[in-house]
């Protein structure tokens, strides 16, 4: 059985779409044939180099735009899906944008707390109502697939903003699920640290805490996408604080059996 072209015939809208995990997501899906609008801030990638609908156009047979969007802007989020119709409407929608954030708890202000929870919980909010009521005018069905994080399923004392809102887009994607179904899937995806520009700029650039904790204190593992493995980097477990429980690491291939995978399947 084939596995190239699974999407042809897909339109997906990725919002965060020009860098890192979004621009990863993007290349793959217009490589298995679904056209793509690159929804971001910014039409470059964070780490330079060619953006991403131009890519898709040069080395795919995907259809690609780019559109002006920031999540926190509900109107944005509408207009593109209403750019989708071009290529005849949305069918899959990936709520990937996002920021992430190592805080401690008595130094978050308000400000840092409606900026995590605007971009990571309430544009995933809008971004699945947009899609989800264009997909119901039009009477088609699809999927909607929202970027959580490991931080969403176990707690971490550095970023308990951060767990907030990745918990609420958790919880938020079964909720979604059980209401959009049968005809619309809700899923989702709970990677751990993603070797990407943010992530390398979050850990290298005046984040002393955050990387010691990462690199001296905690077993940890990159993501390298497009890759199918894990780069683990791992301390003794005797160093592992005893208040947090011990990671389990899993390959993109799948879990090992008897642990539990960090995609969560909500909906059919």
């Amino acid at each position: 059985m084939s596995v190239e072209n699974l999407l042809a015939g897909d339109v997906a809208v990725i919002t965060g779409g020009a860098s890192g995990n979004g621009r990863e997501i993007a290349l793959r899906f217009a490589a298995q044939g679904a056209d793509v609008v690159v929804a971001d801030v910014v039409e470059a990638p964070r780490g330079g180099g060619t953006p991403t609908h131009e890519r898709i156009q040069e080395e795919t047979e995907a259809d690609a735009t780019y559109v002006d969007c920031d999540v926190t802007n509900v109107d944005d989020l509408y207009e593109a899906v209403e750019v989708a119709e071009d290529y005849g409407g949305v069918t899959v929608m990936v709520n990937n944008a996002g920021i992430t954030e190592s805080r401690p708890f008595l130094e978050t202000s308000e400000t840092d707390y409606e900026q995590l929870m605007n971009i990571n919980l309430k544009g995933v909010y809008f971004g699945a109502q947009a899609a989800a009521a264009s997909m119901i005018e039009d009477g088609r069905s699809g999927s909607i697939i929202n970027l959580s994080s490991t931080s969403g399923l176990r707690g971490r004392a550095d970023g308990v903003a951060y767990c907030a809102s990745k918990g609420g887009v958790r919880l938020m994607t079964y909720a979604l699920a059980a209401a959009l179904a049968p005809d619309i899937r809700v899923n989702a995806i709970h990677p751990d640290l993603t070797k990407t520009e943010m992530a390398n700029d979050w850990i290298w650039s005046g984040h002393s805490q955050a990387r010691s904790t990462w690199t001296n204190t905690y077993c940890w593992a990159v993501w390298e996408p497009p890759r199918t493995s894990l780069t683990r980097h791992c301390t003794s477990q005797a160093n592992w604080p005893r208040s947090l429980p011990a990671i389990r690491w899993w390959s993109m291939a799948g879990p090992p059996r008897r642990s539990s995978s960090t995609r969560e399947r909500g909906g059919r």
